[in-house]
């Protein structure tokens, strides 16, 4: 199996608004984090696997916590198309599974956050398709896989979303009835 960035430095990123980022970081610390730094959009922090599923897990106020898999220069939509393609989704993304891409992109090259979660895509696609012979489908809305590309400054980090989605809608509305007619 691969060893992916955050194996490496046991670093994650925890998504959270600005005026809300100290009593975020008052949290993770109660919840075990070690090494927290403040950070653009968020938190950076230390923790081994079992206290990071406890953040996870236990959090009221992050949106997002991102596991980062990789990070690289990307200088060009070329460039980050074939970053992305050497990474191994193949031990991300199993068989029938599907995925979905959010992106933010800011002071880059690469200035359109939607363009670049499209190269993304057909990145994966392709790889995908070279290695299984059949590429996974994309769904926005109840994806297996979650994945964030962050492009800053010419470089782009890709994360593996923890969360499931936007930390928020955790349990909300999971079974609905119908509206009744007035």
């Amino acid at each position: 199996m691969t060893e992916f960035r955050y194996h490496k430095t046991g670093l994650f990123y925890a998504q959270i608004s600005e005026e809300a980022k100290t009593l975020g970081v008052n949290e993770l610390k109660e919840l075990g984090a070690q090494e927290i730094q403040l950070d653009y959009r968020g938190v950076l922090f230390h923790a081994d696997m079992v206290t990071l599923f406890k953040i996870v897990y236990r959090s009221r106020l992050f949106s997002r916590f991102l596991a980062p898999l990789h990070r690289f220069d990307a200088l060009s939509e070329d460039m980050l198309y074939q970053r992305i393609k050497t990474m191994k989704w193949e031990e991300i993304i199993k068989p029938g599974q599907t995925f979905a891409i959010f992106a933010n992109v800011g002071n880059s090259k690469i200035n359109h956050s939607r363009f670049a979660a499209q190269k993304m895509k057909d990145s994966i696609w392709d790889r995908l398709r070279e290695k299984r012979g059949e590429r996974p489908d994309i769904d926005t809305k109840n994806p297996d896989v979650w994945l964030n590309l962050f492009i800053n400054k010419n470089k782009a980090t890709v994360s593996l979303d923890l969360s499931g989605g936007s930390h928020h809608k955790r349990g909300y509305r999971q079974e609905s009835v119908d509206a009744p007619l007035m």
